[in-house]
């Protein structure tokens, strides 16, 4: 890692340009909630390509080029049946890269997102062996598609929003919180902060301290994932967001047999022929996360289709 992180910095200093394209990249990353299932160090990376080989382009000189021409490249590469190099100081071998090639098309120890690198020869892809998963980077794939396509149609329009790129619909979520914007710790980052307050509260009072790593959704979050982990996937934006997404595992609501360990979150299945089965209890669910996000929860949103068919 100190060896990678020395590498990319001088890759920075070279091309100015480089740090600001990667920003953008987690900042749309972030918005799109995916900044939890896509390594920072896999966007530093792919970012990175696309000034040491930028064929058939030429190296971005802005960083609305670059992200462009990031966005091009998540959208067109062909995961499933090609790694993707990253040829740090040229240490790749043809032979080497041929050879890991070739152990690509068993595809048994690959990841789906194989970002491979020469300083990590001993396992290929060290940085995404965890994650994304194919669902995921799927989505990465489908949302690049189209943050592309928007972008291009918003350069050519003068005075468009090119912020619209950046906001994402929270309708694939099963269940929304809605937080309290007064207990956001970084307002000012939100996407659309105009008319908010985006300075810190101590500054309007000299005689209030500002609280040192008051992240109140980050622990919100954390407590939601080691309560309800089991149950549900949890999204948000990792800069500044006022709602965190929850997504229900779809395994979730086939009923179970009755078992002691089981009964968190669950209730009895009245209309089954089968006596003690166990389904989700949704609405205690729901009421959980109220309690768990006392003072900074303003409202839950669900869904109101059925959970059970």
């Amino acid at each position: 890692m100190p060896k990678l992180t020395s590498v990319l910095r001088g890759l920075g200093q070279k091309h100015q340009t480089y740090g600001l394209v990667v920003r953008l990249a987690k900042r749309w990353l972030s918005a799109h909630f995916l900044s939890d299932d896509i390594p920072a160090i896999a966007i530093e990376l792919l970012v990175a390509s696309l000034f040491l080989e930028p064929y058939p382009f030429e190296v971005p000189r802005g960083s609305i080029c670059g992200f462009l021409r990031f966005l091009y490249l998540v959208s067109t590469f062909d995961w499933a049946t090609s790694p993707f190099f990253v040829n740090l100081n040229n240490e790749y071998s043809g032979a080497e890269i041929s050879q890991i090639k070739a152990d690509f098309s068993v595809r048994t120890s690959f990841p789906p997102m194989t970002i491979c690198i020469p300083l990590d020869k001993e396992v290929v892809s060290f940085w995404t062996r965890e994650k994304p998963n194919q669902m995921m980077l799927n989505r990465l794939i489908l949302i690049a598609k189209q943050s592309l396509r928007t972008l291009q149609e918003t350069l050519i329009q003068p005075g468009s929003d090119l912020k619209k790129i950046f906001r994402s619909s929270v309708e694939p979520f099963d269940v929304v919180i809605h937080l309290k914007h007064d207990q956001e710790a970084s307002p000012g980052q939100a996407i659309d902060s105009i008319g908010r307050r985006n300075y810190p509260a101590f500054l309007s009072n000299p005689s209030n301290l500002p609280i040192i790593d008051y992240q109140p959704k980050q622990l919100f979050m954390k407590d939601l994932r080691e309560t309800f982990g089991h149950l549900a996937l949890f999204y948000s934006d990792e800069y500044s967001s006022s709602v965190i997404g929850v997504l229900w595992r779809p395994n979730i609501f086939k009923p179970q047999g009755f078992k002691v360990s089981l009964v968190n979150g669950q209730c009895l299945l009245e209309e089954s022929s089968k006596e003690n089965q166990l389904v989700p209890n949704i609405e205690a669910i729901i009421e959980d996360m109220k309690i768990l996000g006392n003072g900074i929860v303003e409202h839950i949103k669900v869904k109101t289709t059925s959970l059970l068919t």
